[in-house]
Order: C-alpha cells, then sequence, then structure tokens
C-alpha cells in the first residue's frame, strides 16, 4: 500500500546525474560512474528523503548504424563478448563502474526503461512500455532503429562524439508532474523525463 508523500516530495523534481569519466581514450573505452542525485525545483525536498529509479535500460542510440552507447542493461546487451547486467536501483547512494566502446558520431535519440521509481520507501511500478516492453526512445532517431518505437521528441536534444570527446554526463530530471495530486504515478510517465547529454572535450 502507498504511504503518503509530503507535499514537497510531490512538487519537487529529481534529478538523476549519470556521470561518465573517461578513461583511456586511445582504445575507445569510457569507464562509467553511475549516482542518483535529488534536487528540488521549488519546495525543497527534505534531506531524508530518499529517492530511486529502476533502471532497466539505459543508452544512446547512434544516427547512422544501430548500435547504442549503453550505460545500464537488464542482461539484454551484450558488449564484447559479455552480457551487461547492471539494472538496479540508482540514487544517491549508488556508484557503479561498467566499461564500453564508444563510437564517433551523432546520437540523436536515446532509448531509456524504467521498472519503478521510489520515494522513500513509497513504490510506483512504471507501465509496460512502448511495444513488447523494450523501453521508448527520446529525441529524433533515425529511421534505423524502426518505427516501432514510442517516442518523445522533446525530451533529448542528442549529441555528438568526436576523439576530442573525453568525458560525458547524462543528467536525467524528472518533473513533479510524475506523481498526480492525489501521490500516484501519472498514466504517462515518461513525458515527465527529461535527459541532457553533456561533453568535455
Amino acid at each position: 500500500m502507498k504511504k503518503n508523500l509530503s507535499l514537497a516530495a510531490l512538487l519537487a523534481a529529481i534529478v538523476v546525474s549519470v556521470t561518465i569519466a573517461a578513461c583511456d581514450l586511445g582504445n575507445g573505452r569510457l569507464r562509467y560512474s553511475v549516482q542518483v542525485n535529488n534536487q528540488a525545483a521549488g519546495l525543497t525536498i527534505a534531506n531524508t528523503d530518499t529517492v530511486e529509479l529502476y533502471i532497466l535500460n539505459l543508452e544512446y542510440s547512434e544516427d547512422a548504424n544501430n548500435r547504442g552507447l549503453i550505460l545500464i542493461a537488464d542482461g539484454d546487451r551484450t558488449h564484447r563478448g559479455r552480457i551487461l547486467n547492471n539494472a538496479g536501483w540508482y540514487s544517491v547512494k549508488s556508484d557503479l563502474a561498467v566499461t564500453n566502446d564508444v563510437n564517433n558520431g551523432s546520437y540523436s535519440g536515446f532509448q531509456i526503461r524504467i521498472g519503478q521509481l521510489r520515494v522513500n520507501e513509497t513504490e510506483y511500478d512504471f507501465p509496460v512500455d512502448g511495444n513488447q516492453g523494450h523501453g521508448v526512445m527520446f529525441g529524433y532517431p533515425t529511421n534505423i532503429w524502426g518505427s516501432s518505437w514510442d517516442i518523445y521528441p522533446d525530451n533529448f536534444s542528442g549529441i555528438t562524439m568526436t576523439d576530442s570527446v573525453y568525458s560525458l554526463k547524462t543528467i536525467l530530471t524528472v518533473e513533479p508532474e510524475i506523481l498526480d495530486g492525489n501521490g500516484n504515478l501519472a498514466d504517462d510517465p515518461y513525458q515527465y523525463i527529461k535527459i541532457e547529454g553533456r561533453i568535455n572535450e
């Protein structure tokens, strides 16, 4: 049974920072550390509040090829002959490192799949998203990704990776409208998540 949330928790925005530190770029490999941070917008979330997302898939979608810059996967992505299986709850207490290759080029789409939102001990189940539960796309993915995705064009503005990039910070902002006035998850929670990729060169 859902607990009642404070008004501050209902109206506050949640910022999820996925911090990516570059490592050994000469070999085309980056090391990622993932952390979820809370940040208020308008009213303040109390220091004792804990906000978490159960992230199943998180990846940038390359424009020219059907391949992604994978950050998080639920045992459903193979990279360099191994299965990436680091799905789970991400919060301010999380710090998880993974490695991946980066392909230079434009990434106008972003795939995301979330299982749940948790505020303190109250859990909210995300609906089975998209077609067959493979996630949704943010931004403007190219035709190479097919037409079976639910797409949210205004939720991601794209990035371009080059040899000079040494770090990439991905920020997921969850808008307060993701919870309605009765403390329930919105019918379409993905519309209230925005993603920004910040590149350091």
